[in-house]
């Protein structure tokens, strides 16, 4: 039996080398989206929206980026349309400016994905640089 007390099943030594390591990259882990989903119903996706709008409203210094992964059996056309019909209904429908939506195309991925996520006009949308 070792006289060192394990947590989470690690000896001290080895949680002090993961501290270090997450400390490290913690740049990597302070991301948390404030919306994201997948497989939805055009109901349950106009409920994401409908959320996105409320908290842009609540603050007029922020810009929604709204970002998109392309899953594998899908044209990145489709989902693209899919994206600025998104954008109009946030627009048109929830009166949020058109100037403070940004779409952002993150690639191809195993399943189509939308990212929601408010920031202030001086902090990019994490991994893609300034937006224009």
């Amino acid at each position: 039996m070792s006289k060192y007390r394990r947590i989470a099943g690690l000896t001290p030594i080895a949680l002090a080398v993961v501290i270090l390591a997450v400390q490290a990259n913690s740049q990597y882990l302070e991301w948390k989206w404030f919306d994201q989903y997948s497989k939805v119903t055009s109901w349950e996706e106009k409920l994401h929206l409908d959320n996105f709008a409320i908290y842009l409203l609540k603050d007029p210094s922020l810009l929604g980026y709204m970002a998109f992964r392309v899953g594998e059996n899908e044209k990145a056309s489709v989902v693209r349309k899919r994206a600025e019909r998104n954008k109009q209904y946030l627009v048109r429908k929830r009166g949020v400016p058109s100037d403070r939506i940004r779409l952002i195309y993150l690639g191809k991925a195993d399943k189509t994905t939308f990212i929601l996520q408010p920031l202030t006009r001086d902090k990019p949308f994490p991994g893609v640089g300034n937006t224009p």
